[in-house]
Parts: C-alpha cells; sequence; structure tokens
C-alpha cells in the first residue's frame, strides 16, 4: 500500500520550488548594485569555497577542473547576468538557463564522440 507522498518530502519540493521561483528576482535585485561579471565572480567563489574546503577535488584533470569552472561561471552565469543588466526579465531568464541541459548533452555527444542508439 503506497500512502503517497511523505509531507516532509512534498515541504522539501515546495521548499525548492521557493528558492528557484525567487533566485531570478534576487539576482535581478543585485544587478542594480553590482556590475554583472563581478557579481558572477562572487557568486562562484562565495558557492565555490565552502566545497573547496570541505569536499575532496574531483579525480579529474586540473585542466578540465578550470575549463568547467570558467565556462560555468563566466560562460553560464556571467553571461545570463550581462543579458539580465537590462537586457532579458528574469522570468526568461529562468527559462533561457535551462537550454544548458540541452548544450550538455550536444557538446558531451561532441567530444565523447558518442551518438543517439535506439535500445
Amino acid at each position: 500500500m503506497n500512502p503517497g507522498l511523505p509531507l516532509r518530502h512534498l515541504l522539501l519540493a515546495l521548499a525548492v520550488v521557493a528558492v528557484w521561483g525567487t533566485n531570478f528576482v534576487v539576482i535581478k535585485l543585485a544587478l542594480g548594485h553590482l556590475p554583472p561579471l563581478l557579481f558572477a565572480a562572487l557568486r562562484f567563489t562565495l558557492a565555490a569555497l565552502p566545497a573547496v574546503l570541505l569536499l575532496p577535488r574531483p579525480a579529474v584533470a586540473w585542466g578540465n577542473l578550470a575549463a568547467y569552472g570558467l565556462l560555468i561561471g563566466v560562460g553560464q552565469f556571467g553571461v545570463m547576468f550581462v543579458a539580465m543588466n537590462g537586457h532579458i526579465s528574469p522570468g526568461l531568464a529562468s527559462l533561457v538557463i535551462q537550454l544548458q541541459v540541452f548544450f550538455t548533452i550536444g557538446l558531451a555527444m561532441y567530444f565523447s564522440g558518442e551518438r543517439l542508439q535506439r535500445t
């Protein structure tokens, strides 16, 4: 017998929705006070600092790790913050940022040489 979604899980899901929903509005407000690339650098640094201190380094080459950090920190968020600084709305930015999924899949297929196959 399945009693349904536990209340704790429902509340956690609603918390994620609330944080995600307000995230881009807060970014838009912050961009009124900070330049976009400085804000992206501060956000990336403040998010990475606890991870660097508390988690072990991934078992990848330093160059790959640095490239990932630059592409996500500057390429994704830096460019998004520049766009949000007067060019697109927070709602549109949240939709555009989700396109990263398709770009990630496409780039992974390109660099790994894998192709879609029927199973």
